[in-house]
């Protein structure tokens, strides 16, 4: 098992790999690693907040689909930001500052206008 791992982790530094082995999520430079509640960008570890997690696990999870605020913030396990759709933005903003190689112009968490946010496989 660990030598699976350790193949995948090795395959996480690929910039066009799309795998998905129900706890293990990774495309292009992100790796994300659910029960452990692990992160790697490009092969270094990120450190992330439970709502920042919760967030990239649920945008990685669906590659290319268009989720809402509303839909994200019912991903986060924090029942206290019920109803609060702009804290979305915020976690959003911070997880683009640390997993994308440049946050002002990301690649993989993309704004789709006036619709939510989606993981980009591009």
């Amino acid at each position: 098992m660990s030598n699976t791992l350790f193949t995948i982790a090795d395959k996480a530094n690929a910039h066009d790999l799309v795998c998905d082995y129900s706890d293990i999520l990774s495309i292009g430079g992100i790796y994300l690693e659910k029960e452990a509640r692990c992160v790697k960008a490009f092969g270094r570890p990120v450190s992330l907040t439970p709502s920042e997690f919760d967030l990239l696990s649920a945008l990685m999870s669906a590659p290319g689909c268009v989720f809402s605020r509303s839909e994200l913030l019912l991903k986060l396990q924090d029942a206290n930001l019920e109803g609060v759709e702009r804290m979305i933005d915020v976690h959003i903003c911070n997880l683009r500052m640390k997993i994308e190689p440049n946050s002002s112009d990301p690649i993989y968490i993309k704004t789709v206008f006036r619709a939510g946010y989606q993981f980009s496989l591009e």
